[in-house]
């Protein structure tokens, strides 16, 4: 008797376990999914990282970049962007992934092309909120 009750109380400890502390995926971020959108940031900074899910680079860097986004959500905006499915005319010429552009009042103030500069710009940012 007491084994019928234990085993779904264990199997229901690990689904609640991996439901609340699961790891980040890209469907967790707000997405921008047309160029156009990119003139509606209007934070004081917003982060735009842009990927695709078939990229080595980017899935070799997942895991930290979003678990950095996410810390820093509540300081400014962040977006992503799946380079494959955005619709629309680019305003600004996008030749790599991974890729992070930083904007300041809508305006682009930096980018960051490739796993380590992006991996170093938010390891910097998390580093001076601290």
């Amino acid at each position: 008797m007491h084994r019928l009750i234990i085993a779904p109380l264990i199997a229901l400890v690990f689904l609640t376990l991996a439901a609340c502390g699961g790891e980040k995926t890209y469907d967790d971020f707000d997405h921008i999914n047309h160029w156009d959108d990119l003139d509606q940031l209007t934070g004081d900074q917003s982060l735009v990282y842009f990927y695709t899910r078939t990229c080595p680079a980017c899935t070799s860097i997942k895991t930290d970049v979003l678990d950095m986004l996410s810390q820093l959500m509540d300081d400014v905006e962040v977006y992503l962007v799946d380079a494959t499915v955005v619709q629309g005319q680019p305003p600004i010429e996008l030749r790599y992934v991974p890729t992070l552009i930083v904007f300041h009042d809508g305006v682009v103030s930096d980018h960051m092309i490739g796993p380590q500069p992006v991996l170093t710009y938010l390891g910097n940012e998390l580093a001076a909120r601290e």
